[in-house]
């Protein structure tokens, strides 16, 4: 007689296993020092600081990413020198060293990036040279080794001055996208071998000198939504990439003000999207994309308190639905912040005192809960400060550094972040009813 069958799940989707995980860490400058520093977070207090590896020059800019199925995380330090430097992390020691190139063209502007492909575990690390127009370099890391440097082409006309990287979940899929020197807005598709599909989203963007383009992926359906400022426009623009093509050039609700900095964070239980700008009159504004349609745009503030740095962000909860927007003000001191309950904005509340204005604010969701952590490099005196959300408030407030070194514009800091692995929802792919005997 036949006995009941096995049904059979597919794992995609689900966080890497704990041997794969890593502590939550942040990697940032040191005005003393060419090494970068590192701090692990244990859930409830900061690690004292350690070093990473020298990288010859002060450090700048840092991009920090950890692999999805290896106890590895990468971080790529843009320096005073021009220089990019990787280093490699291997659950116990900083190894691996690598100058990837000794002229990014800037240091004031991010030109590079890196992500990890989320289904291999390669790592990708895209990058400007010199002044080379129309071209992105690359290299590959396969957990052992970096490949030799390649270059690809971009539809834009200029060199490159903002490079960002968004990995797809659950796929070796990476978006880029390219902000260059004549203010074109370009993307290009690397599937995990080759890169394809470039597009020119715009050829007169706002701004050449800041991050106003991003993209993020619909978490159900697997779609990239991108968005970017567009010159002399108070309506941002916005395209979709569907896993094969490039919809037209759509129009997202105005703004107001013409935006200078973009920010998208997508929802983990769905296809929604919130989308937080910063523009050059000072106003914050943010706006939901539901997957099919926008909302209406709810302006948080009137007067932030900077435009020439992201002093914006905004992340969901890891558990999803709930979100919260960061920002600072004018003349003041103190962080602000309004959570997202899934469809309405909060009154305006008060973070702690800096005791020096928001400069640039960064948000990462942590865990599996509701925890998001929260660093700001302020305005004037270039400190770290970090605090963390709770789920219904902020808590844990000091400060890691003093000052980060270089110009206060740049982020010379990240936090890894905090699942290696995809968050998606696991799916079924197929079930099978097997005879296991009599």
């Amino acid at each position: 007689m036949r006995k009941q069958g096995l049904v059979i799940l597919a794992t995609a989707g689900l966080a890497a296993p704990a041997s794969a995980q890593l502590s939550r860490t942040v990697v940032y400058g040191d005005t003393t020092t060419n090494i970068p520093r590192v701090r692990t977070w244990s859930g409830s207090a900061w690690s004292a600081a350690a070093a990473t590896l020298d990288i010859g020059g002060s450090p700048r800019w840092v991009v920090v990413d950890n692999c999805p199925i290896r106890s590895e995380m990468i971080a790529a330090v843009g320096d005073s020198q021009d220089d990019l430097n990787v280093m490699v992390y291997n659950g116990s020691a900083w190894g691996s060293l690598l100058q990837a190139n000794s002229d990014i063209g800037t240091d004031s502007d991010r030109a590079f990036c890196l992500a990890y492909e989320q289904a291999s575990g390669d790592a990708l690390l895209a990058y400007r040279v010199g002044n080379t127009d129309s071209t992105l370099y690359y290299r590959t890391w396969d957990g052992t080794s970096w490949s030799s440097e390649s270059s690809t082409s971009y539809s834009g006309s200029g060199n490159p001055r903002y490079i960002k990287l968004v990995p797809k979940p659950d796929s070796n899929e990476i978006m880029a996208l390219v902000l260059d020197s004549k203010k074109d807005v370009s993307a290009l598709v690397w599937n995990g071998t080759s890169w394809g599909n470039k597009t020119l989203l715009d050829n007169n963007a706002q701004l050449a000198g800041s991050e106003l383009m991003d993209a993020a992926y619909e978490r159900v359906s697997g779609r990239c939504l991108v968005v970017w400022s567009v010159k002399n426009t108070g309506t941002p623009s916005y395209e979709i990439w569907n896993g094969s093509s490039w919809g037209s050039e759509l129009l997202l609700p105005s703004i107001g003000g013409k935006g200078d900095w973009a920010r998208l964070a997508a929802d983990p239980a769905s296809n929604k999207i919130i989308a937080m700008f910063l523009d050059t009159s000072a106003d914050v504004n943010v706006v939901e994309w539901s997957g099919s349609t926008w909302g209406s745009v709810t302006e948080l503030e009137t007067s932030a308190s900077a435009t020439d740095r992201r002093a914006i962000d905004v992340a969901f909860e890891p558990a999803g639905t709930r979100a919260i927007a960061a920002y600072g003000t004018s003349s003041q001191d103190y962080l602000y912040y309004r959570t997202y309950s899934g469809s309405s904005w909060s009154a305006e509340q008060t973070g702690p005192n800096l005791s020096d204005p928001v400069g640039i604010v960064q948000l990462s969701a942590s865990g599996s809960g509701q925890e998001i952590l929260i660093g700001v490099e302020t305005k004037n005196d270039g400190a770290l400060a970090f605090m963390r959300w709770t789920g219904s408030t902020i808590a844990d407030y000091q400060t890691l550094a003093s000052d980060l070194g270089g110009p206060n514009s740049v982020e010379c800091f990240m936090f890894s972040p905090s699942v290696a692995g995809s968050t998606s929802t696991p799916r079924i792919v197929s079930w099978q009813e097997v005879d296991p005997g009599s």
